[in-house]
């Protein structure tokens, strides 16, 4: 299932400390994207993540929203 691996994938970069954050953030919002309802996934991931990392998370996911919408309404 390509939404475990994406999880596993973040939770090995994770383990390596402050140099695997930032690509471990984007594969935990590639693993929340695919998923119909986030909500959960997104809870999941607060209790799991340091508050740094989740708002990292926070802030890719954003970024990834704007420019998936700025394609259609440009």
């Amino acid at each position: 299932n390509v939404f475990y691996a994406l999880l596993m994938k973040g939770e090995m970069l994770m383990a390596q400390g402050e140099s695997g954050v930032k690509k471990a953030v984007g594969y935990f919002a590639k693993a929340v994207a695919l998923v119909p309802s986030p909500g959960e996934v997104l809870a999941a991931l607060e209790k799991a993540l340091p508050q740094p990392a989740f708002a990292l998370l926070l802030k890719e996911i954003q970024s990834d929203v704007k420019r998936r919408t700025s394609r259609y309404f440009a």
